[in-house]
């Protein structure tokens, strides 16, 4: 990356198990883009580092060829001040423009080390457009805050019920929630999306549906508005991907396999009872984004 340009940042944002860490990973197959997970809620949110998951590559993060020395840049004392801040919950304090002087100058000092670690990558990697996967609008905001990126919000929705029937099941270091748990995450985080949009004032909005069923058109779609250009795509196909090991923080277990990777059709399930739980609490985003009915579509999470 040249000093003159301007850095492109594509946030992920939406609910987890919604094919967040497949299209990350698609997108950081294309040239010059680079996919670092959730990198910036490791740097703004404690919880995050407490986790401890590896790397993609699979090295510990202070290990790490690619992070060990830009993780260890990270205002950790910001971080760990903003632990509580940087929540959903906390978005609309986040978003008023009546916040207190501490709030704001904290928010200033997570912006400088996000802004700081992310230009560093982008250097490093040689990189035009990085990929941060986060999805928290909260984290999203801290984005936001930072004039030298140009910012593109991509909200990944998927069906509530797919997402649930996803959720029920633990995966690696990833918990199970119960049925209403994931009612209530999927409504909170995609109704949290549709708050940042109105600081961001634009959102690209795909259905991870879409995504699964047509994966090259989908990519394009998005390589081309963020770009402004066509790309290579060379490296996938209807139902596959051939993808490299990336530097990725955080995130879904997928993530550390390489190589032909499955783009599958696995159809999800939900006990009656629990599908018409889900359906009555995010019906009113279901409705929104074209959930008329249940899609009972493919999965690959």
């Amino acid at each position: 990356m040249t000093s003159a340009a301007r850095l492109r940042i594509v946030y992920l944002a939406g609910a987890g198990r919604s094919g967040s860490t497949l299209l990350a990973r698609l997108l950081g197959e294309i040239p010059g883009f680079l996919n670092i997970g959730e990198a910036v809620a490791h740097v703004t949110n404690q919880t995050s580092v407490r986790r401890d998951v590896p790397c993609g590559c699979g090295e510990p993060l202070e290990r790490c060829p690619f992070w060990a020395p830009l993780v260890a840049s990270i205002d950790v004392d910001a971080r760990r001040e903003a632990s509580n801040l940087i929540r959903l919950r906390s978005l609309p304090v986040l978003l008023s423009p009546l916040k207190r002087r501490r709030t704001r100058r904290l928010i200033e000092r997570l912006a400088v080390s996000v802004r700081d670690l992310l230009t560093a990558a982008a250097e490093r990697s040689d990189s035009q457009v990085i990929v941060d996967s986060s999805k928290n609008p909260a984290v999203g905001y801290v984005l936001s805050q930072i004039p030298e990126f140009d910012l593109e919000v991509v909200h990944l929705v998927r069906d509530s019920r797919g997402f649930a029937s996803s959720r029920a099941k633990p995966k690696d270091y990833l918990k199970s929630f119960s049925p209403l748990k994931a009612a209530s995450v999927w409504t909170a985080l995609n109704l949290g999306t549709e708050l940042l949009r109105l600081r961001t004032g634009k959102l690209i909005r795909v259905r991870y549906e879409d995504l699964v069923l047509d994966p090259r058109s989908t990519l394009g779609m998005l390589a081309e508005r963020i770009t402004g250009a066509n790309v290579d795509l060379d490296f996938v196909g209807q139902n596959a991907a051939t993808v490299g090991v990336q530097h990725i923080v955080a995130g879904n277990p997928d993530k550390f396999s390489s190589g032909s990777i499955s783009i599958a059709h696995r159809s999800w399930t939900l006990p009656p009872s629990h599908k018409m739980l889900v359906s009555s609490v995010t019906s009113p985003l279901l409705l929104k984004y074209g959930y008329f009915r249940s899609t009972d579509q493919p999965s690959t999470s």
